[in-house]
C-alpha cells in the first residue's frame, strides 16, 4: 500500500516582505530558524498524529532599544504576507509571550481533521516589540508553510466499458474484462478484486480504463474497488455486479476509420478450443479499397490492409459445425497524409510554374523554405488578393520579402532547370477559403484541394466556389494566362487538376469550403 514517507527533517517556507512603516534597522527582529513538527509542502499528507507544533528561535532586543513584547500570528489559506491592519496586536488569532526559549505555538490536529487535498495552510507570525525611540513596533510578517493535510479518503466508480465488443453496462462475454474508472481528482492507486477481503486485492496505478481478470467460470461476478489518494487515505469499496456469458464477438466491432496504407487487426474474442475462421472483406467500395496480410483462412486473427480510400467491412465464419458468421462494422480507409508532384518546367523565355499550397503539415511556413525545398528556384512569388498585385521573394536575399505561407494559396516559383517537385503534408480537417474582392479588381488566387478532386474543368469550379465571373490559370508551357469567362460555358474550358493553382474572379467575396 502507498503512503507518504514520513518525515522526521522539517522544512519551512517563509516569505518576508518589508512593510512601508517598518525601517530596514529592524528586519532582523523577524522569527528565524523556523522548526515545525510536521513537513511542509505542497504535496498532500495525513492529519498530524499529535496537535501541530511551531517553534522558532527567541528574538533578541539590544539592551538600551527596546523590548519584546512576544509573539502575534494567525493561521489562513494565503502565502501572501500580511500588512499590519491585516496582523497586528489586536488583529491576531493568537499571542507568544516573551518568557518563553524557545518560543512555540501549537495547533490543534482536530482542526485538520476534515482537511482534504485542495485545503492548505499558512502560519503568519510577526514580532511585537516596543522600540525606546519609535514605540509599538512589528516586525515584518514571515509565513511558514505550506501545510497540506488530506483525511479525506477519495470516491470513485467503477463501470464496464461499453465501447468494448462483447461488454454491455450488465453483461460481458469477454475475460479479461475492461473497466472504465472515475476517480476524484487525488486518487493515485486503486485496488482491484474480486472478494471484499482488501488484503486480496490487487494494486493498479490508477487509470481510467484498466483490464481486471475475474476468473474462468461463468455467471454472475462482482468486482470490489478501493480508491486510494496521494495522503495514504483508502476509501470504502465500491461494487460492480454484472453476469459473465458465454459468447464469441468480433473485435473491434463497430465502425473503423483507418489511413491509406495502414493496417488493422481483427480478431474473434472468445473463440472454442480448436475453432477456427475464414476470413473475408465483404462490401468493398471500390473492389479493391482492401486485402488481407498473411493467412486469412483457419485463423482467429487476421491483419487486413486499407489500400484505397473507400469503405469495406470484415467478415468471419466459424469452422464448427453452424457456420456462425461474425460481421465487422463500416471500416473506412481515408487518405489525409497526402502528396503531390509537380513537374515543374522550364522554357526558352521565362521559367514560372505554380503550386498550390493545399496541405496542412508540410514542414515549410515562409516563402524561403518553400523555394529551398523546391530545390534550383530563384524566386517564390505571390498573388496578394488585398492589393491585385504580385510580391516576390527572391531567394539571394533570405529575409527580403519572406512572406508566409497560407493553406489554400498558389504560389509562383522560377527555378532554373526542369524537375520534380513533390508537396507531403496533410488534408485540413476542415477549411474554408475566403475569395475577396476590392476597389479595383477581384482576383484570387488559390489551390485546388484533394477534397475537391472530381471537379475537372474550370467551369465546374467556377460553379463549385460560386459568384464567379471568371477562371484563369497560369500556363507555363507557354509562360502565359488562359483565362475561362463563366458566361460562355464552353469557352476556354481548361483541365483543372488537383493541388494545381488557379486565379478566380468573383463578384462578391465568396468563403469556398473544401
Amino acid at each position: 500500500m502507498r503512503k507518504l514517507f514520513r518525515y522526521t527533517g522539517i522544512t519551512a517556507l517563509m516569505a518576508m516582505v518589508l512593510c512601508g512603516l517598518c525601517s530596514m534597522a529592524w528586519a532582523e527582529y523577524e522569527v528565524t530558524n523556523i522548526t515545525t513538527s510536521v513537513p511542509t509542502g505542497l504535496a498532500p499528507q495525513q492529519g498530524p498524529a499529535e496537535d501541530l507544533e511551531v517553534s522558532w528561535d527567541e528574538v533578541s532586543i539590544p539592551a538600551g532599544t527596546g523590548t519584546l513584547l512576544g509573539y502575534v500570528y494567525i493561521w489562513n489559506n494565503s502565502s501572501s504576507p500580511l500588512d499590519d491592519t491585516q496582523l497586528n496586536q489586536g488583529t491576531n488569532e493568537g499571542t507568544v509571550g516573551p518568557g518563553l526559549n524557545p518560543p512555540f505555538l501549537t495547533k490543534p490536529k482536530g482542526d485538520f481533521s476534515g482537511d482534504d487535498f485542495d485545503d492548505v495552510w499558512y502560519l503568519h507570525i510577526k514580532t511585537d516589540y516596543f522600540s525606546f525611540t519609535e514605540g509599538p513596533k512589528l516586525s515584518t510578517d514571515v509565513v511558514v508553510g505550506p501545510f497540506n493535510f488530506d483525511n479525506v479518503a477519495p470516491t470513485g466508480t467503477v463501470a464496464l466499458d461499453t465501447t468494448v465488443p462483447g461488454q454491455t453496462a450488465t453483461s460481458s462475454s469477454v475475460n479479461p474484462v475492461t473497466l472504465s474508472l472515475s476517480a476524484t481528482g487525488d486518487t493515485d492507486v486503486v485496488y482491484l478484486g474480486n472478494s471484499s477481503t482488501f488484503a486480496l486485492a490487487t494494486e493498479y496505478d490508477f487509470a481510467n480504463t484498466l483490464t481486471f481478470d475475474v476468473g474462468d467460470e461463468t455467471g454472475t461476478k462482482i468486482i470490489y474497488a478501493w480508491f486510494e489518494d496521494q495522503a495514504g487515505n483508502v476509501s470504502a469499496p465500491v461494487t460492480l455486479t454484472f453476469d459473465l456469458i458465454a459468447g464469441k464477438t468480433m473485435s473491434p466491432a463497430g465502425a473503423v476509420t483507418i489511413e491509406v496504407g495502414a493496417t488493422q487487426t481483427f480478431t474473434i474474442l472468445g473463440a472454442e478450443d480448436g475453432e477456427t475462421f475464414t476470413w473475408a472483406i465483404i462490401e468493398p467500395n471500390p473492389a479493391d479499397v482492401a486485402s488481407f496480410i498473411g493467412e486469412s483462412s483457419g485463423v482467429t486473427t487476421v491483419q487486413v490492409s486499407g489500400d484505397k480510400e473507400g469503405t469495406f467491412k470484415v467478415q468471419a465464419t466459424s469452422s464448427l459445425p453452424g457456420a456462425d458468421v461474425y460481421t465487422s462494422g463500416t471500416i473506412t480507409v481515408q487518405q489525409t497524409t497526402l502528396s503531390k508532384v509537380f513537374d515543374l518546367i522550364t522554357t526558352a523565355t521565362t521559367n514560372t510554374n505554380t503550386i498550390g499550397f493545399i496541405f496542412e503539415n508540410t514542414g515549410m511556413t515562409t516563402a524561403h523554405e518553400l523555394g529551398t525545398a523546391v530545390g534550383n528556384c530563384t524566386q517564390v512569388a505571390k498573388w496578394n488578393a488585398a492589393t491585385q498585385s504580385y510580391l516576390s521573394h527572391r531567394m539571394q536575399f533570405p529575409t527580403l520579402n519572406n512572406f508566409t505561407l497560407n493553406v489554400g494559396e498558389a504560389y509562383f516559383v522560377t527555378i532554373t532547370e526542369a524537375h520534380q517537385f513533390t508537396l507531403t503534408g496533410k488534408a485540413p480537417a476542415s477549411h474554408s477559403q475566403s475569395l475577396v474582392t476590392t476597389a479595383t479588381t477581384n482576383t484570387n488566387a488559390i489551390g485546388v484541394p484533394y477534397s475537391k478532386r472530381s471537379i475537372a474543368t474550370a467551369h465546374e469550379l467556377g460553379t463549385d466556389i460560386g459568384n464567379c465571373s471568371q477562371v484563369s490559370k497560369w500556363n507555363a508551357p507557354t509562360q502565359s494566362y488562359l483565362s475561362h469567362r463563366m458566361q460562355f460555358p464552353t469557352l476556354n474550358n481548361f483541365a483543372v487538376e488537383w493541388g494545381q493553382g488557379y486565379f478566380i474572379t468573383v463578384t462578391q467575396a465568396v468563403d469556398w469550403p473544401w
